[in-house]
């Protein structure tokens, strides 16, 4: 905020003699008279607005000056701070600044300015808009099985995760299928619901501006008809030799790589001594599949186990390897191996049981197998995927939806106890809105407003308030009551236990119009 005054310098040099406390004045040389009406003047950036990009122009220049431009004698100091430190962070050094992006999201660069021997100040801001790409979608499973005209199964949900969860990509969600043939599903994104209309083949894809994507197939049978098992399609090989669980389907699980192993087979385990296991017929392409002899596979450690061209696993000794294959476009899906000695006679669980999630987020849990070099197969299941959705084979848990979940693991050799684990879904703030200024006299006293969403849920998220300047404007951390102290400018921050942020600009003052001169404060912006 700027002072409004007009004034005249004229330059005379005191000269201070050390001798006998003698001082003298000396007229040695007079300044010329400064003319100068701080109120029209202000304080500009040479940009509109700054964009940065994360990998990419991470960071750039931005300079402030005072229009018009001032006297050579004018002895400007500057000071530089961002709203949001977590977004982008600023130097600040004189005139000129580099602004360096942190993570995605909108954010105010402030500047301010002023001439400590004039007493006047400038204030600017400048909004700061850092892109984050998405690098990668993960869906909850790669194929879904419905059935037409079916109440039980027409329907299913597609739960996924997308990371950064900075992003700032616009994600887009369609439906393909073959041209000119009857819709055979529709797909809500909000909900991830899908829908099945009619006998066919469609997928549901995802895919972000920079590029990146994910695809899921939509099997719709007629209702009646059984949903079709996998087959192995590798000569001289049975089903029987694949790691292939008869009494479900397998799933197609393809990410943005554009080749993943499919359902159990992210993670096996092979008795040393055991037939090998073949990998290959279990791979799911995002896109047309290559030949076999266009793989490339390779494994971490062939002291453990081996694989040959044909994705055939050989156990070599007790441990663990990851096995990799490699498509010739560059795509690459990986496998966990474990060789074990015998099959093990317990099962521990280290994740602590409830684990807490944020709405999107993912857990491992953390399972070890008693004697040492023992192993046990299992198959996961959640009592309420629209709460937590697991991958059958992996184990891993998607945070669908808000609520309470109960996974369960189970050794398919049907000897071991089952082991469970409770998981608690939380739905943090993901963005927080308030007003853009306010305006108040010292002594006086408010509750700041805020909208929060989803709506604010004590159980799922925290809110804290901070001010710039306590000294002018105070705020209690926990309620949000601000008392206006004296003159000046302070900006209050809310900031949601998630990150999310909302900032409003507080102004004291006697509201005369004496003192200091109101300036038109931005709208109420959203700057997490």
């Amino acid at each position: 905020m700027r002072r409004s005054m007009r004034m005249v310098l004229a330059g005379v040099l005191a000269l201070c003699l050390p001798l006998a406390g003698v001082c003298e004045t000396a007229t040695t040389a007079t300044l010329p008279p400064i003319t100068f009406d701080a109120e029209n003047h202000r304080l500009v950036f040479d940009r509109a607005a700054l964009n940065l990009a994360l990998g990419g122009e991470g960071s750039a220049p931005l300079t402030a000056a005072i229009s018009p431009t001032l006297p050579e004698e004018a002895h400007i100091v500057f000071h530089w701070s961002t709203a949001d430190p977590e977004i982008a962070m600023v130097s600040d050094t004189g005139a000129t600044a580099t602004v360096t992006a942190l993570r995605g999201g909108e954010t105010l660069l402030i500047a301010e300015a002023s001439i400590p021997a004039w007493d006047v100040e400038w204030r600017a801001e400048c909004v700061v808009r850092v892109h984050e790409p998405v690098r990668s979608i993960n869906l909850s499973t790669g194929l879904l099985a419905l059935r037409a005209k079916d109440a039980e199964r027409s329907t299913g949900r597609l739960a996924y995760a997308i990371l950064p969860t900075t992003y700032t990509d616009v994600i887009t969600w369609y439906v393909e299928q073959e041209d000119g043939e009857e819709a055979v599903i529709t797909f809500d994104a909000d909900s991830g619901v899908v829908r099945a209309l009619s006998e066919g083949t469609a997928y549901v894809v995802a895919e972000a501006t920079s590029g990146v994507s994910a695809r899921c197939k939509v099997v719709v049978e007629a209702a009646g008809d059984e949903v079709p098992k996998p087959r192995s399609a590798v000569a001289g090989v049975s089903d029987g030799d694949l790691l292939i669980d008869e009494d479900e389907d397998a799933y197609d699980v393809v990410d943005d790589q554009g080749v993943r192993f499919t359902g159990r087979d992210a993670a096996i385990g092979i008795r040393l001594g055991d037939h090998p296991v073949v990998l290959l017929e279990s791979l799911a392409y995002g896109g047309a599949a290559p030949s076999q002899d266009q793989l490339a596979w390779h494994s971490s450690d062939k002291r453990v186990a081996r694989v040959d061209e044909q994705g055939i696993v050989y156990p070599v000794k007790v441990g663990k390897a990851i096995v990799t294959v490699r498509t010739p476009e560059g795509h690459e899906a990986s496998s966990l191996v474990t060789v074990y000695k015998r099959d093990a006679s317990s099962i521990r669980l280290h994740t602590k049981s409830p684990a807490k999630l944020a709405l999107g987020k993912t857990l491992r849990p953390a399972v070890t197998f008693v004697p040492t070099h023992s192993y046990a197969e299992l198959r996961w299941s959640s009592s309420d995927s629209d709460v937590a959705a697991v991958d059958p084979g992996s184990g891993l848990i998607t945070a669908t939806g808000k609520g309470m979940a109960r996974i369960t693991a189970e050794a398919l050799n049907g000897s071991l106890p089952n082991l469970s684990l409770t998981v608690t879904v939380s739905a943090p703030i993901t963005s927080l809105r308030m007003d853009g200024a306010w305006q108040a006299r010292p002594g006086e006293t408010w509750v700041m407003t805020l909208a929060t969403e989803p709506a604010w849920d004590v159980t799922s998220d925290t809110v804290t308030w901070t001010s710039s300047n306590p000294k002018i404007a105070s705020v209690d951390r926990h309620t949000g009551e601000v008392t206006a102290h004296k003159i000046g400018a302070a900006v209050i921050t809310a900031k949601a236990g998630s990150g999310a942020k909302a900032a409003c600009h507080v102004r004291v003052n006697d509201m005369t119009g004496n003192d200091t001169e109101w300036m038109e404060w931005p709208s109420a912006r959203n700057i997490y």
